[in-house]
């Protein structure tokens, strides 16, 4: 459900009516968000069924699952749901940016690059299975945004494992962004000498798609060369903007997808 923009006076922020919340510009951007007379849901998460409670406009703007949930034909209206096969610890970190507009992720994970890349797995995952594109597109820039980093310290720095790749090959679908940044990663950020050596047959054929796409995306970095950049624009690896791999100019480019 887009927000309703409401007229601009005296000079104020401009105004947008989500549900019963009205959010400015602002704090729809920044994710800085007060609340007016906006009913508290309570999500019961996983087999232990962890409470959590979250304002119902917030969820229900991201989520077209949980717009339909609550105010759909079908709506629950006991303002509660159980949510029994997420996992607590992941769920805990969607409701944290849903308010914060940043990932929260554990001790562990900022200590370790894997267990970072783990977690945003799974985040993604679960953005991915309640619709909410704008968490998506987020995780995948957090991804671009660390790796990009690590590249710096040289190649194969910050790739994620076969680990990583076999868990996101195994819940998402051909074409998803997330699987194009993860081939991308290992195509173009990663020393080519790694292959054969560190990286053996059975580790990219553990999702065979993957080795698919992997070949592919090897043939247009040899036909590019060594110099081509596909971490130089974030825009091909998120949902919102709709696109598919190309090649042009020298390095890897996207174009939107026509009918």
């Amino acid at each position: 459900m887009a927000p309703e923009r409401t007229p601009n006076a005296r000079g104020k922020p401009q105004v947008y009516e989500v549900g019963a919340q009205r959010l400015s510009e602002t704090e729809l951007e920044d994710g800085i968000i007060c609340f007016e007379n906006d009913p508290i849901m309570t999500l019961e998460v996983g087999p232990g069924k962890s409470l959590f409670h979250v304002h119902k406009s917030l969820i229900c703007h991201v989520s077209p699952f949980f717009d339909a949930a609550f105010n759909g034909a079908f709506k629950e209206n006991c303002g509660s749901m159980q949510l029994a096969e997420d996992d607590p610890s992941i769920f805990e970190i969607l409701v944290q940016w849903l308010y914060k507009r940043k990932l929260v992720t554990s001790p562990a994970a900022r200590k370790n690059i894997m267990v970072y890349y783990s977690a945003l797995v799974d985040v993604y995952l679960l953005a991915d299975k309640y619709g909410m594109v704008p968490l998506k597109d987020f995780v995948v820039k957090c991804f671009f945004d660390r790796v990009k980093k690590h590249r710096g310290a040289g190649m194969n720095c910050g790739v994620p494992d076969t680990e990583i790749v076999s868990h996101a090959y195994a819940n998402t679908v051909a074409g998803s962004c997330l699987r194009r940044f993860l081939v991308t990663c290992w195509a173009w950020g990663m020393d080519l000498d790694k292959y054969g050596l560190a990286i053996t047959p059975d580790d990219i054929l553990k999702p065979p798609e993957f080795a698919a796409d992997l070949a592919i995306a090897l043939a247009l970095r040899a036909r590019r060369g060594i110099e081509a950049d596909a971490f130089k624009d974030l825009s091909p690896f998120l949902e919102s903007t709709n696109s598919k791999p190309n090649v042009d100019d020298g390095r890897v480019k996207f174009e939107a997808d026509r009918a």
